[in-house]
């Protein structure tokens, strides 16, 4: 995880916190960056915060 900064605003899904980039927080509603967190931790299949090589792989077999 990255470390807090005042560019990033924590957004908490599930039992994870993750850090959305501050930039974005007028862009997109509270509802939307919790889904967008959602669809992150589906694609992060460690679950160490960071999508791999092979967790990109599967993201763009399952997209096409």
């Amino acid at each position: 995880m990255r470390p807090a900064s005042t560019h990033y605003k924590s957004v908490l899904a599930a039992s994870a916190e993750y850090l959305f980039p501050e930039k974005y927080s007028t862009t997109f509603t509270p509802e939307e960056r919790t889904g967008i967190v959602k669809q992150f931790q589906e694609f992060d299949s460690d679950d160490n915060g960071f999508i791999d090589k092979d967790e990109l792989n599967e993201i763009f077999s399952r997209v096409g």
